[in-house]
């Protein structure tokens, strides 16, 4: 796509402002452009520790974060005042430097529930080898498939996808939406869950299984 502008936006920033300000397609596919190009490199320095066993690839966990940074970027945009390029710049780099704390701390705390669901699933499986199911983890399957039926059909068939191991990539194509707006919406989902039914959330690793009958 040719996102060059008739004008060198740079010199000429009230031009690209106003344009902006009409959210016209041409300024902006320019601005996401350049902003793109000088945010991978920022991101990919900060990445450098980036976990190897990380569910998301660090190209993936970079690329949420830039378009978390433009979302941001945006609504800061419609009351912001801005009087040059640099300053425009400098802004969704602040954003983008934010997003990545917060992109790590929701990494951390997913890799921690992955590996307990992870748990749970093999301790479950353990079990239905060696010993006969508890009566509390059976009242515990009872209640989190009757919350699953509560779901909309469309929230059950993502969540049993991403639990079968789906990547949220594929999912997300399917859907006709990003893998950051996937991701999201399956985390609402996974929170509703976990407000219904807290105590039991450890079992969700049962899911694939609660989802088939």
């Amino acid at each position: 796509m040719d996102v060059s502008l008739t004008y060198d936006p740079i010199e000429n920033f009230d031009l690209l402002l106003s344009a902006l300000s009409q959210k016209d397609a041409r300024a902006w596919n320019w601005l996401v452009t350049r902003f793109r190009d000088r945010l991978r490199p920022f991101l990919w320095k900060r990445t450098g520790s980036y976990p190897k066993n990380a569910i998301l690839s660090r190209e993936q966990f970079m690329e949420e974060v830039i378009e978390e940074t433009l979302l941001q970027f945006f609504q800061i945009f419609q009351t912001g005042s801005f009087y040059d390029y640099s300053k425009l710049e400098a802004t969704v780099v602040t954003i983008a430097g934010y997003k990545l704390k917060e992109g790590f701390a929701r990494l951390r705390k997913e890799q921690r529930t992955y590996f307990m669901e992870a748990d749970a699933l093999s301790v479950l499986k353990e079990k239905q080898t060696t010993t006969t199911v508890t009566k509390e983890e059976v009242e515990a399957v009872y209640t989190i498939k009757k919350e699953l039926n509560q779901l909309e059909l469309a929230e059950k068939e993502l969540l049993m996808r991403y639990f079968n191991g789906e990547e949220l990539q594929d999912i997300a194509e399917d859907l006709n939406i990003s893998a950051a707006a996937c991701r999201k919406r399956k985390q609402r989902i996974v929170e509703k869950l976990r407000a219904r039914v807290a105590k039991l959330f450890i079992f969700l690793a049962l899911t694939p299984f609660l989802l088939i009958f």
